[in-house]
């Protein structure tokens, strides 16, 4: 059955309307998302369905909070510091694990301690890393630029009434936001390394692409997938639709 051309823009402003209005009043759905369980030592896990932000095109539908210990945190528990500062000090070129541990080696001497020698030396940092969808550059963002027959290759309504059926491909989940909190004293009767704010800043531009790769091994991608899917189905099937289909797609 052929649709009038303003169905399917208007079934795309409902779902950035909703996603706006989620955003905007912090309004969060009636929607049972899992918690997720990293470090089993030295982590929390929580969740965010929708929060305030700056870009109305973004939703964060999963939050992973986590207390990471540097740099034991980024390294095996095995590992010789001994034998790493030795290929450091020697310029001894190694495969790219054991320049990476050279260059993590080096972010300890720059924060201030020698993780061969100051064995009880380490930083503890807090960081919070989200994902979600974001919609900006792709048809959700502005549906009414778009012709039908370009929409309809992303989202299709099928039947009439009580059980009208959508297909929708949504963006591929992605990494939204990930922040680590200012450094304060810890409160956590640890020996704390003392680091000068400016190697706290280097510090944390090092460990940033570290933490990103490290929650995506973790799989905060795929937790962001089913939230998302499962935050859009709720959305669409409280706005009539019967039976809501995802199809695999990254706009």
């Amino acid at each position: 059955m052929k649709f009038k051309a303003i169905v399917l823009p208007v079934l795309f402003t409902l779902i950035l309307a909703a996603v706006t209005f989620l955003l905007t009043d912090r309004f969060v759905v009636g929607v049972s998302l899992p918690r997720f369980s990293l470090f089993s030592r030295k982590s929390e896990s929580a969740y965010t369905v929708a929060e305030e932000i700056g870009d109305l095109y973004i939703l964060n539908t999963t939050e992973y909070r986590l207390k990471l210990i540097f740099p034991y945190d980024f390294v095996d528990r095995d590992l010789s510091w001994w034998a790493v500062k030795e290929m450091y000090e020697r310029g001894i070129e190694g495969d790219e694990n054991q320049e990476e541990l050279k260059r993590i080696y080096k972010a300890c001497l720059d924060g201030g301690f020698d993780p061969a020698i100051d064995v009880y030396e380490f930083i503890i940092l807090n960081a919070v890393v989200k994902a979600g969808i974001n919609i900006s550059g792709t048809v959700f963002e502005n549906p009414s630029l778009y012709p039908e027959e370009s929409l309809s290759s992303y989202m299709k309504v099928a039947g009439e009434g009580e059980k009208r059926v959508v297909d929708i491909h949504l963006p591929a989940a992605e990494i939204t936001d990930l922040y680590i909190d200012d450094r304060k004293p810890s409160s956590d009767s640890f020996p704390d390394a003392r680091i000068t704010p400016a190697r706290w800043r280097d510090l944390v531009d090092f460990l940033q692409p570290r933490i990103r790769d490290k929650v995506i091994e973790l799989g905060i991608l795929d937790d962001a997938d089913k939230n998302n899917r499962e935050l859009i189905s709720k959305i669409l099937k409280d706005s009539g639709f019967s039976e809501v289909n995802f199809r695999e797609r990254k706009l």
